[in-house]
C-alpha cells in the first residue's frame, strides 16, 4: 500500500482534530487544561465516550451529550479538582477495561 504525502496527512488531522474540538465544545471550555484533556481522551476513545467519562466525574447523568448544562458545570468547578477527577475517571475506566471488566459508561 501506498502511504499519503505527508501534507495531506497533516490536512487530514487538522480537520479531523477540528471537528472533534468543535463536537466537544472545547472552545466553550475556560480552562484549556481540561479542554485539552478532553479532546486528547476522544482521540483516544471518542467524542460520546469522552463526554460521558467527564459527565461522570461531575456527576451529571452520562449521555454522551454536550450540553450547556455541562459546559456551564466545567466552567463553575474548580479547575485542579476537575483536572485530576476526570484523570482518575479516565484512569479507572481504561483498567476497568484492561481488566476485561464490565465497564459502565
Amino acid at each position: 500500500a501506498e502511504q499519503l504525502p505527508d501534507e495531506l496527512c497533516d490536512a487530514i488531522c487538522q480537520l479531523y482534530c477540528g471537528d472533534v474540538w468543535q463536537e466537544l465544545g472545547c472552545d466553550h471550555i475556560q480552562n484549556q487544561i481540561i479542554a485539552e484533556l478532553l479532546f486528547d481522551c476522544a482521540l483516544a476513545t471518542n467524542t460520546k465516550l469522552s463526554l460521558r467519562l467527564l459527565q461522570i466525574t461531575l456527576g451529571l447523568v452520562p449521555t454522551g451529550s454536550l450540553t450547556d448544562e455541562l459546559i456551564e458545570r466545567v466552567n463553575q468547578t474548580a479547575s485542579p479538582k476537575l483536572i485530576s477527577e476526570f484523570e482518575l475517571t479516565q484512569l479507572n475506566f481504561y483498567c476497568a477495561m484492561q481488566a476485561g471488566s464490565s465497564v459502565k459508561h
